[in-house]
C-alpha cells in the first residue's frame, strides 16, 4: 500500500508507520489528525506548488484544526526537495485556528521552511508548531511566519512556536514577525544572518546557544543594516528584536532571556551584533 493511499484512507487520529524509505510526489493537505512514525526511515516530499489564499504557495499543508505529528526512532529523516518553480516557497504550511504540527526526534532537511499562518484572532486556539529533540536545516528559514495588515491589524497573528532540545541551522533559523508566542529552550541555533529574528511577538529564550556567522567589512556588504526591507533583510545578529520599517509588523516585540544563554557574532563585522534591539514610536520593543 502506498503512503498516499494510507493517508487518504486513514481515520482521524490514525498512526501510520513507514517500513521502508518513501518518496511522495503529490501535493497534500492534512485536514484530520495523523501521526507519521518514520520508524528510522527517510520520507522525501517532492515540492509541487499549490496556490492558496493571498497568493500563498505550498506543497504540504495542515489546516482545519488538524494535527500532524512527525516522529521516529533514531535515523528518521524528512527531506524536502524543490523544483525551480517551488524555490523559496514554504515546504509545509500550518494554517488556521488550532492547526498544529509536532516534530519529535526527526532530522528535517528543508528548502523554504515551515511557515505558520494564524487566524488573526486573539481568543481562539493558535496555529502551532512544536519541535522536540530534532535537527532542522534550511537554505532560508527553518521556522517563520508571514505578516500582513488590514486597518493596522495583523491578518495572520495568533501563532505559537515551541522549540526544545533541538539544533537549527539556516540563513535565519527562526523568524517571528506577527503577534504570537515563541519559546526556545536547550537549543543550538546557527544563523547566517540572524539566529533568532523577533520582528514582532513575544519570545522566551532559555539555556540555548545562538550565533550568526554573518561578516561584512562595510555598508556595501550589508546594505540592510541601516535600511530594512521585508523578511530577514535587516540588521545581522545572533538575536535581533524589533522593526524598522513597514506596518505589516505592527506589534510589540518583547524577548525574555533566562538560564544560560550563549550568543556570538563575528568580531569586527559591520552592522553585526550579538543582541540588537530597535523599534519605533508606535509599538513597544524590549528585552528582559
Amino acid at each position: 500500500q502506498t503512503l498516499e493511499k494510507a493517508l487518504a484512507e486513514a481515520e482521524d487520529g490514525a498512526t501510520i508507520t513507514l517500513n521502508a524509505d518513501v518518496t511522495m510526489t503529490q501535493a497534500l493537505t492534512f485536514s484530520k489528525d495523523v501521526t507519521l512514525d518514520l520508524g528510522g526511515k527517510t520520507l522525501t516530499w517532492n515540492k509541487h506548488l499549490v496556490e492558496g489564499k493571498d497568493n500563498e504557495v505550498y506543497s504540504y499543508a495542515v489546516s482545519n484544526g488538524a494535527t500532524l505529528k512527525l516522529m521516529g526512532a533514531e535515523g528518521s529523516k524528512l527531506v524536502f526537495t524543490e523544483s525551480v518553480e517551488s524555490k523559496n516557497a514554504a515546504d509545509l504550511v500550518v494554517s488556521g485556528t488550532g492547526s498544529a504540527v509536532v516534530i519529535q526526534g526527526v532530522d528535517v532537511q528543508l528548502c523554504g521552511g515551515l511557515l505558520l499562518y494564524g487566524d488573526g484572532q486573539t481568543d481562539t486556539a493558535p496555529a502551532s508548531l512544536t519541535v522536540e529533540n530534532a535537527v532542522l536545516n534550511s537554505k532560508s528559514y527553518c521556522i517563520s511566519t508571514n505578516a500582513s495588515t488590514e486597518n493596522n491589524v495583523q491578518k495572520w497573528k495568533n501563532v505559537s512556536i515551541t522549540v526544545t532540545d533541538s539544533e537549527l541551522k539556516a540563513s535565519t533559523p527562526i523568524m517571528l514577525n506577527v503577534d504570537g508566542d515563541l519559546a526556545v529552550d536547550g537549543c543550538m541555533i546557527e544563523g547566517e544572518i540572524q539566529g533568532i529574528f523577533l520582528r514582532a511577538g513575544k519570545a522566551d529564550i532559555s539555556n540555548s546557544t545562538i550565533s550568526t556567522s554573518f561578516t561584512a567589512s562595510d555598508e556595501s556588504g550589508h546594505p540592510y543594516h541601516k535600511t530594512w526591507a521585508t523578511g530577514n533583510c535587516a540588521t545581522a545578529g545572533a538575536i535581533v528584536i524589533g522593526n524598522k520599517n513597514g506596518n505589516g509588523y505592527y506589534s510589540d516585540a518583547v524577548c525574555t532571556l533566562s538560564g544560560k544563554i550563549n550568543v556570538s557574532a563575528a568580531s569586527g563585522s559591520y552592522g553585526t551584533y550579538v543582541v540588537y534591539v530597535t523599534g519605533n514610536d508606535e509599538v513597544y520593543t524590549g528585552v528582559n
